[in-house]
């Protein structure tokens, strides 16, 4: 009997072991694995989900850069090689009167240097309606010079 009683507490005991190794070798280090693979998830489908937002603004910066590439292609011809401030004023001066502005006013500042270029101030008034002025601003960014508006 207590041989009996021996054999069944060893088959217990092995069974135990054979539990507790079964549950600390292999189920805890795949319970781990799978948090591990279910957060990574999270991340990549969170990543997706970013992605997915950002290429829906991709066409529209696509558009704002080459709109912005296409605007600043003729940079460079916009700053004139030589002052030439004699026929830049009459650019203005024939604009004024293009977009029927009254009381007219051009007077070239001093000329002032900057970095890679020098400009020349001018400071121009006038008066008109402002769809008038609005337009003759407009007209101003299109001339063939680099034109920078500081104050109105």
């Amino acid at each position: 009997m207590f041989e009996r009683k021996r054999k069944q507490l060893m088959i217990y005991l092995v069974f135990a072991v054979m539990l507790s190794g079964f549950f600390l070798l292999r189920y805890l280090p795949l319970k781990i694995r799978t948090r591990a693979l279910k957060l990574q998830r999270q991340e990549v489908q969170q990543t997706i989900s970013q992605a997915s937002i950002q290429s829906e603004t991709l066409p529209a910066l696509t558009e704002q850069l080459t709109e912005l590439r296409r605007s600043i292609a003729n940079y460079d011809e916009q700053i004139p090689r030589t002052r030439n401030l004699g026929a830049f004023l009459q650019q203005i001066a024939g604009l004024m009167n293009e977009h029927k502005l009254r009381e007219q006013m051009i007077e070239p500042q001093i000329e002032i240097e900057l970095e890679q270029f020098n400009g020349i101030p001018v400071r121009l008034k006038c008066k008109g309606k402002l769809r008038q002025i609005y337009t003759f601003y407009k007209s101003l960014q299109n001339l063939n010079r680099f034109v920078r508006i500081e104050d109105f």
